[in-house]
């Protein structure tokens, strides 16, 4: 019987996970020997002055009688001395304490004496004198291995490239049995694409991810002989990998096929984690992306708007996409790509869901929502990962930062110096380039959950800042980030990075300017828990809290109290409250009205409880420009 796979790869895997394919040989032990089995047999006459002497494979051990044995395990107890029935138990049990027998034997009572089974096969257990059953050592196949051959679709998924070749070795047990972990090579060989050609980024059309997903095989064989010699090459089936790697907690307690198809096929995920409803701007890149386990199928991508007058619209995105079975898809889905203004000229959209159906127009794939952030950010900027899915995740940060130039320079001293020509110096600097570093933090981040999800942002080893289109290759450099501190709600990061390359000129526009400065704003922004809903310019003037007009965001914290004011001056208003430590939206829990207040025209925002908090909240307060 030839070789056999017995544990074959699953379907599909990510190329971070464990991969392995698993052989057996069940004729690997062409001759299965035998142990040696010796007997010593003990006279009923046994007594002081007989002995053994027991010779085997280079050891010697001499058994000897006496009325009072030791507990060396060289001595058996006489005749005379035994006060009961003769017993070879108790003999055999004293010749177990013998370090040597023991080790080497199963030492067991006979009705005529003692046995002694070796452990192992093989002649060198066979005693002098005393062997009943010669012991046969088990034949192996001469230089045995497993010749094993992996491919991988190339990158363009147009022919298949031997990627890892090498010989196996086998572990014999009651057969022989082999083992190859795929995942490195597999890894690796797609992780080289993906940097040299840059990952899977979609278009203006849906795209087939032929660098992050893509098929192998494996051919193998037995190797044998006095003289090696390759056997029948078998191939395998083909299988999927996928770039990309669960957690090592992900690993033990997940399954990749559940986690991608939890259910019914409504439900299949995209390869997308995190809350299935996040917050973006209108030119903030968006992709998402689909793998289909299932069997092929002609699908469309659905996108619904939902505008801020309560009414929504349904359009075709992506028409007639043909998935394949076990294939990767992607889709740029960024909002100014996907909406057009001029169909809904007075409207405005508040959020987008995305979704797939097939031909039939039935549901084949979950949703997922954006929510339109149209906030005026100060300072906001880009960045993109290729995630631990595989696939282009974008986040939005819009904290202050900083900059600062790191300036790389050699020095050679000139051989001749003329101090007649000062200006030509003593020695010429060359080789100049510019690291740039810089120091950002991500702005007020909305519950636990997204801080946490920022740590597949840092774990990526594909990070990238978005500028004028263009996407900068980054690498983080802060050793530790903030994360969580018991007690506080208020979720933010700050973390240091640069750009993976130098530069040795500079050309204007290279790093961006000072943003234009927002409308200088008159009065201040009052804030804060009241005993009442405020009547008069003076109890707001009694609010706990104020604010510089410039602000456009801030914690109000409420106490065990059940009304709270938010009042801002002409040319700002309310955007959004969220309760973060509750997990809330509250922002139509406030109700506008005008008041005079410092003879400027104040918009009042009240939210007032019915019964008051019971254990203080913070509630994250942002505000626009009108």
């Amino acid at each position: 019987m030839s070789i056999a796979l017995t544990t074959p790869p699953p379907a599909f895997a990510f190329s971070g996970d464990r991969i392995r394919a698993a052989f057996t040989i069940p004729d690997a032990v062409s001759d299965a020997g035998n142990n040696a089995v010796n007997k010593i047999y003990l006279d009923e006459e046994l007594s002081v002055g007989m002995s053994w002497t027991l010779i085997y494979g280079g050891k010697q051990v001499t058994i000897t009688v006496s009325n009072t044995p030791d507990d060396s395990g060289t001595q058996l107890e006489s005749r005379a001395s035994s006060s009961g029935p003769f017993n070879n138990e108790y003999q055999a049990e004293l010749l177990r304490g013998n370090y040597i027998l023991q080790n080497d034997f199963i030492i067991a009572s006979a009705v005529d004496g003692i046995q002694l089974i070796a452990r192992k096969k093989g002649i060198s257990f066979n005693i002098d004198t005393y062997n009943i059953t010669p012991g046969v050592k088990e034949e192996i196949k001469p230089n045995l291995q497993v010749k094993f051959i992996l491919y991988c679709e190339n990158a363009a998924n147009l022919a298949w490239e031997n990627i890892y070749e090498t010989e196996l070795t086998v572990l014999i047990g009651d057969e022989g049995t082999a083992e190859a972990v795929l995942n490195d090579k597999l890894h690796d060989y797609m992780m080289a694409a993906i940097r040299e050609q840059m990952p899977d980024i979609p278009g203006e059309d849906p795209l087939q991810c032929k660098k992050s997903c893509r098929r192998y095989y494996f051919e193998y064989a037995e190797i044998f002989g006095d003289v090696p010699m390759i056997q029948k090459l078998h191939k395998s089936s083909e299988f999927t990998v996928l770039h990309g790697g669960l957690s090592t907690i992900g690993q033990a307690t997940k399954d990749l096929a559940e986690l991608l198809a939890p259910g019914a096929v409504e439900s299949d995920r995209f390869l997308k984690q995190g809350y299935v409803e996040q917050h973006t701007r209108t030119d903030q890149p968006q992709y998402l992306y689909f793998f289909n386990t299932r069997a092929n199928v002609t699908a469309t991508m659905k996108c619904k708007f939902w505008f801020t007058n309560g009414t929504a619209s349904t359009i075709d995105l992506y028409e007639g996409v043909s998935f394949l079975l076990n294939r990767k898809y992607g889709f740029d889905i960024r909002f100014d790509h996907i909406f057009d203004p001029e169909d809904h000229p007075t409207l405005t959209v508040k959020k987008y869901e995305v979704w797939l159906v097939n031909d039939a127009a039935a549901v084949i794939s979950e949703s997922r929502f954006w929510i339109l952030d149209y906030d005026y950010r100060q300072f906001y900027r880009y960045f993109l990962n290729w995630s631990s899915w595989g696939t282009f995740d974008s986040r939005m940060f819009y904290g202050k930062s900083s900059t600062e130039l790191e300036l790389v320079q050699a020095e050679a001293e000139k051989s001749d110096h003329n101090p007649q020509q000062i200006s030509k110096g003593e020695s010429l600097v060359f080789n100049i380039s510019i690291a740039t570093k810089f120091s950002v933090t991500t702005g007020f981040v909305k519950n636990k959950t997204e801080l946490i999800f920022n740590r597949d942002f840092f774990a990526s080893v594909l990070k990238y800042r978005v500028y004028n289109n263009l996407l900068l290759p980054i690498k983080v450099t802060s050793k530790s980030i903030p994360e969580q501190e018991d007690g506080n709600n208020l979720y933010a990061q700050k973390f240091e990075y640069e750009y993976l390359f130098d530069d040795h000129a500079y050309t204007e526009g290279d790093i961006e300017g000072e943003p234009e400065p927002p409308v200088h704003l008159t009065g201040l922004v009052y804030f804060g828990f009241a005993p009442t809903v405020p009547a008069n310019e003076d109890d707001i003037f009694l609010l706990p809290n104020s604010q510089s007009p410039d602000v456009y965001g801030f914690p109000l914290v409420t106490g065990t109290n059940s009304i709270f004011v938010v009042a801002t001056p002409p040319g700002k208003k309310l955007a959004t409250a969220y309760n973060i430590t509750a997990d809330e939206d509250v922002t139509s829990e406030f109700q506008a009205s005008d008041m005079i207040v410092d003879d400027l025209n104040y918009e009042v925002n009240v939210m007032q409880m019915a019964v008051a908090y019971t254990l203080p909240q913070t509630i994250i307060i942002t505000l626009i420009d009108e």
